[in-house]
């Protein structure tokens, strides 16, 4: 076994046991807020010089029955709670940096709020706005009075370096309801990023291969 087709091996193997890719839509749920979030805080902003307000939570979410936390990466649209969506991938490749980045903000942060701020909603709001900031740009301006815990923990999650982060599990959800609601979240499941049981086994092989061709000098 030549040195390329182990690596091509390992490559093929590495790309089986990254996070689970799906292409048609899957049902997708907001239940509400994260579990002991508390009062949630709604903030005043302008987007394309229009101002409004929202919601700046994290979400208790489910995608095609799979719990997790999603924060909204959308100001233009909205949707409801308790209602069955439709939701599919967006290729953050092919959009702006910003939805990159606010992908591996959601990875990063969305279970480990508790870090950010003494008040989970303080930390949450924060983590929100920071999303918002991170996609919008320019176009995007607090109005509202934030409290110090809300404010410390946007600067914490604005300030950290996600150059060498991924996006591990987290994912931008393109989220409908016929053509009557949509909106963009950005979905992470519970528990950590880790391969399928099956992908784990067949990287677990692809290691024992390559050891075999090294003992025997094939390499």
């Amino acid at each position: 076994m030549r040195l390329r087709s182990v690596l091509v091996l390992l490559f093929s193997i590495a790309f089986l046991s990254g996070p689970a890719a799906f292409a048609a839509p899957q049902s997708y749920v907001v239940n509400g807020t994260i579990p002991g979030l508390g009062s949630a805080h709604v903030v005043g902003f302008t987007i394309n010089g229009h101002a409004e307000n929202a919601y700046a939570v994290a979400f208790d979410a489910s995608l095609g029955g799979t719990k997790g936390v999603s924060f909204c990466g959308d100001l233009l649209h909205t949707i409801g709670l308790d209602q069955t969506y439709a939701a599919s991938p967006i290729d953050v490749g092919g959009l702006a940096a910003g939805y990159a980045t606010a992908v591996k903000m959601a990875q990063r942060w969305s279970f480990d709020l508790g870090s950010l701020a003494s008040s989970l909603a303080d930390a949450a709001a924060g983590a929100q706005l920071a999303i918002w900031e991170t996609i919008y740009g320019n176009q995007f301006t607090v109005t509202s009075a934030l409290s110090a815990g809300t404010l410390a923990a946007y600067n914490t999650v604005l300030g950290t370096d996600y150059s060498g982060l991924g996006m591990g599990n987290s994912v931008l959800l393109d989220v409908s309801l016929g053509t009557t609601q949509k909106q963009g979240h950005i979905f992470t499941p519970n528990g950590p990023s880790t391969p399928e049981p099956g992908a784990a086994l067949l990287y677990s092989a692809g290691l024992v291969i390559v050891a075999h061709a090294l003992r025997r000098g094939l390499v």
